[in-house]
């Protein structure tokens, strides 16, 4: 993988997100690390006009020192022949990002979250706004998430329209960049086996859109979509989740109000997002 991007605001959580970006960059040997800021500028004076000028560059000049500082800090943790690059402007975050991505070629966005990541932070405004303007991946790194090598990899997918749904080629790329192991889980009122006729075909085409991956499929009897992916990553020792963000699908249902609050301060998997 050429680009990793990581968007921050300096808290704790987006800290911790760059920490993690940094260490990550070895096991996809990144070429580039971009670290990002998108600040707002203070208000602007009318009796002043000159007042926009001066809190532009004053802004500007802080954040890129806060961004070199960042810097600083993340060279003892990534790789040496990884560049860390770094950028701060005044657009809206998702604007910024999507012009980056195009820019750098990204083909992954870290961001980091507050703890309550299932049930906050994939329904808020940024993230949706983000998966509208990019189609790169987004990688959600809980404040508590210490990088850990990635060796399997949960995926929640409902079998339903694979073939025109899931984003396969995107999938196959990010897995093998892992070098992971994929777990498929179907998770749902009615998943069981033995399978119906149109099950038993989803499944028969996934496996075969992800042979080279030779991935598992496990099915889950339940309601809560998000206890039984967790529960899973856990029991077999996960360092991912993966979740396909589509319309009436996955997502949506993870991220539900049914979500509980003990479930969602449990989420300690970095959680990443992948759209068609």
């Amino acid at each position: 993988m050429e680009t990793i991007l990581a968007a921050t605001d300096f808290s704790q959580p987006a800290t911790n997100a760059a920490q993690y970006a940094a260490q990550l960059c070895k096991q996809l040997k990144a070429r580039y690390l971009v670290l990002y800021h998108a600040y707002k500028l203070l208000p602007i004076s009318r009796e002043n006009p000159e007042s926009m000028m001066l809190s532009q560059e004053k802004m500007q000049e802080c954040m890129e020192v806060f961004l070199s500082e960042l810097r600083e800090s993340l060279l003892p943790l990534a790789p040496e022949n990884t560049l860390i690059l770094t950028k701060a402007d005044s657009r809206p975050l998702e604007t910024g990002l999507a012009n980056l991505v195009e820019t750098c070629e990204a083909k992954l966005i870290i961001i980091g979250s507050e703890r309550d990541v299932l049930k906050k932070l994939l329904v808020g405004s940024s993230t949706k706004k983000l998966m509208k303007t990019t189609h790169s991946p987004i990688l959600v790194v809980p404040p508590q998430a210490k990088f850990k090598a990635i060796r399997k990899i949960v995926m929640g997918c409902d079998l339903k329209n694979v073939a025109d749904t899931v984003p396969i080629a995107k999938l196959i790329q990010l897995i093998k960049s892992f070098q992971a192991q994929l777990m498929v889980v179907n998770v749902g009122k009615n998943a069981k086996v033995p399978l119906d006729d149109r099950e038993a075909y989803e499944q028969h085409t996934f496996y075969d859109l992800f042979e080279e991956l030779d991935p598992s499929i496990q099915y889950i009897e339940g309601n809560d979509v998000s206890k039984g992916l967790l529960d899973y990553a856990d029991q077999f020792d996960a360092q991912m989740i993966v979740v396909v963000a589509k319309q009436h699908s996955l997502l949506e249902r993870i991220t539900s109000s049914s979500v509980s609050k003990e479930l969602a301060a449990s989420a300690e998997l970095p959680v990443l997002i992948i759209r068609k």
